[in-house]
């Protein structure tokens, strides 16, 4: 897309030194470019994903307590949305919206976006509760009265919470301790994601 746009922009020039102003800004040529992308845009270098059987074993070993609730909650957050790291710590309550259905996490700016127009993701409820990434963030928040500012946050030393949102690094680590306690190898390492494979990337958990 890069390329693209530096030989949309080359041509500008050659028709503005013909005496032919070419708007790039136009409805018509940006959107064209927009379809182009999503339809032909280059493909990151894509990270190994947890399966939906490996996630649960994950779910199991965060056991009741704030620790393993916040833990619960980013994991399966993260596999339902099919957030990336930057995306899941870049969330914030104001950035929730409840309903029957479920939750819509709003994301204001993701390295996917590239148009930086943000996105909406609709998560809804699991078929069990063990699984359920809309009661697991629900508990998360409630278990800790959480009602502005970051979703996922770090404890200090004293196993407090504070005010400070987890680095994509912290998630890392948690994943790697969770999969360590579960028996689930290679999560963490050599870029494995906590979003689902492409053949479980579905907005709800079994």
């Amino acid at each position: 897309m890069q390329t693209l746009r530096r030989r949309v922009a080359a041509i500008a020039r050659a028709s503005g030194v013909a005496g032919h102003p070419l708007d790039t800004k136009h409805p018509a040529i940006r959107e064209t470019l927009r379809g182009i992308g999503r339809t032909h845009g280059s493909r990151g270098r894509r990270s190994a994903a947890l399966t939906t059987s490996e996630l649960k074993k994950l779910s199991h070993v965060c056991k009741p307590g704030l620790a393993g609730d916040r833990d619960r909650a980013l994991l399966l957050t993260a596999f339902a949305s099919a957030l990336r790291r930057s995306d899941l710590v870049a969330v914030d309550v104001e950035h929730l919206t409840w309903s029957d259905e479920g939750v819509k996490l709003l994301l204001e700016k993701s390295k996917t976006d590239k148009e930086g127009e943000g996105a909406e993701i609709m998560s809804v409820y699991g078929r069990h509760d063990a699984t359920c990434p809309v009661q697991a963030l629900k508990a998360w928040l409630e278990n800790t009265s959480i009602k502005c500012g970051p979703v996922f946050r770090k404890f200090n030393k004293a196993g407090r919470i504070e005010a400070r949102r987890l680095s994509e690094e912290a998630v890392r680590q948690i994943l790697l301790r969770r999969a360590s306690k579960a028996g689930v190898k290679g999560a963490g390492r050599a870029g494995k994601s906590p979003r689902p494979s492409r053949r479980f990337r579905h907005h709800s958990l079994p």
